[in-house]
């Protein structure tokens, strides 16, 4: 059984105060939502194998396909293996300054040049 996964009804309070007797309860927006949630698990674990869930039986997920761990493209995992390098350019600290710039390699400091 799949259960379609809603979005938490974040736009609603979790509680409401009935005005007249100042009583709180649960708003039932939320509880329809955590009741939903059960059934999503529910049904994850009806499909997994000793209380553990097959990450291949996850549907409806971003990004990836099947054995797509990471939820990436091969390529960009390869991109991510060979080490990024990405530069970007600080701005001039002077009106008649020059602009700098850093470099970084796999989130290290390799380059850099001062702005003025």
């Amino acid at each position: 059984m799949a259960v379609k996964f809603e979005p938490a009804p974040t736009y609603a309070d979790p509680v409401i105060v009935d005005e007249a007797s100042g009583r709180s309860r649960f708003n039932p927006l939320w509880l329809k939502w955590f009741l939903n949630v059960v059934q999503v698990f529910d049904s994850l674990l009806a499909q997994s194998t000793g209380g553990v869930i097959n990450h291949e039986s996850l549907s409806g997920l971003l990004g990836g396909g099947t054995n797509a761990h990471f939820h990436i493209t091969a390529a960009q995992q390869a991109a991510i293996a060979a080490g990024i390098t990405v530069t970007i350019t600080t701005a001039k600290l002077t009106p008649g300054g020059a602009t700098g710039s850093m470099t970084f390699t796999n989130g290290v400091l390799t380059a850099q040049t001062a702005a003025t």
